[in-house]
């Protein structure tokens, strides 16, 4: 492995020969993915017989975008923010957009959510 980041003469920081964490090819690589992540996540939906989300898991996921769990992990904190961001992808897709559109409480009720 590396060596560890050492402070430059100044000590406010790693060595200037060190390569940064956080550069623009790094961005760009994880951008892709991220985008490889939402493809695989909108062909497991399509896939399915009906609109059951409980099959669209990170594991599903990962193994569709040919990426480990903790890949879709790091883009998708939960499976909750990954099944809205893959909504979000069937949405452009389609040309549709459901902003504003609500469930009436006895729906929402049905398909498990919290109506307050």
């Amino acid at each position: 492995m590396g060596r560890p980041a050492e402070p430059d003469d100044e000590g406010d920081g790693p060595s200037p020969d060190r390569r940064r964490y956080d550069s623009p090819v790094r961005r760009g690589r994880a951008g892709i993915t991220r985008e490889r992540i939402l493809a695989a996540g909108s062909e497991v939906v399509h896939r399915f017989p009906t609109w059951d989300w409980k099959g669209l898991t990170f594991r599903a996921v990962a193994d569709r975008a040919g990426v480990s769990e903790r890949t879709v992990y790091r883009h998708f904190a939960t499976e909750r923010e990954l099944h809205d961001a893959v909504m979000r992808r069937l949405e452009e897709e389609a040309g549709l957009s459901y902003d504003g559109l609500h469930l009436d409480p006895s729906s929402a009720r049905a398909c498990g959510e919290t109506v307050t």
